[in-house]
């Protein structure tokens, strides 16, 4: 199947593997906007399906897009940098409850909101050599929305979330397989391969998207309902016209 491209990504098909690539490395409205329309376009179809996320790019993702905000007139940028935040919050609960298999292929750096991303994902493969995973809004200095760190604890070991987000440093291949924050590893020109061999074999699952969904909602569900509050309430509130009348 030919692939289709967005500004920021582009999808294809192998097999009954959805692939979606990364043109960008830095998160932004736009980006995350394609992957919903993305998702949207694959829980439409019927049938065995998986979905992989990959990066053209050589760092898989920098996290926020903070070009933006700074492009603004001050007192906007803040402003700015909450929407894109709660933004991603609303993609991260719906991946951690999507109803089709998906799984990261790591082989470049991965920080901040992107590692949040691959957490979200079921399955993580990583690169096997210079690369490396790091939540370092510490060393900003910043913090993470409460819906994403719920998302990092009910994903990952209680130990390495918290060496993670209070001391910014990084985390390499052996350390994350060791700590189960990927599942795999593999040399970095065969990633994306072994990703979407994986992947495959896992699409049958999505053919019983309604069962594997509920069983991710019945894991996950307060955390995607924390996620999708977070913003509900930005938008309903923060983004209301008297609110920003006031600004």
């Amino acid at each position: 199947m030919a692939a289709t491209s967005f500004q920021t990504i582009t999808v294809s098909r192998v097999g009954d593997v959805w692939v979606i690539t990364f043109q960008v490395n830095a998160i932004s409205p736009q980006f995350l906007a394609e992957i919903h329309k993305a998702l949207d376009q694959i829980e439409a179809t019927e049938g065995a399906s998986a979905v992989v996320f990959a990066s053209a790019k050589k760092i898989f993702s920098g996290g926020l897009d903070l070009r933006m905000p700074g492009q603004l007139p001050a007192e906007h940028r803040q402003l700015s940098m909450v929407s894109l935040t709660c933004q991603l919050i609303k993609l991260i609960g719906r991946l951690v409850s999507f109803s089709i298999p998906t799984v990261a292929a790591v082989a470049g750096h991965c920080y901040a909101g992107g590692f949040i991303f691959i957490t979200a994902c079921d399955h993580r493969v990583m690169s096997d050599s210079n690369t490396n995973l790091c939540l370092n809004e510490v060393n900003m200095p910043s913090a993470i929305p409460a819906g994403t760190a719920r998302v990092l604890v009910a994903k990952l070991s209680p130990k390495i979330v918290k060496d993670m987000l209070l001391t910014g440093r990084e985390v390499g291949p052996q350390e994350a397989l060791a700590t189960q924050v990927v599942d795999m590893l593999a040399p970095k020109e065969e990633v994306l391969a072994k990703t979407v061999e994986w992947a495959q074999s896992l699409a049958s699952l999505g053919e019983k998207r309604e069962a594997y969904g509920l069983l991710k909602r019945q894991m996950y569900g307060t955390v995607a309902a924390l996620c999708a509050q977070a913003a509900w309430e930005y938008d309903e509130i923060i983004c209301s016209s008297k609110f920003i009348s006031k600004l």
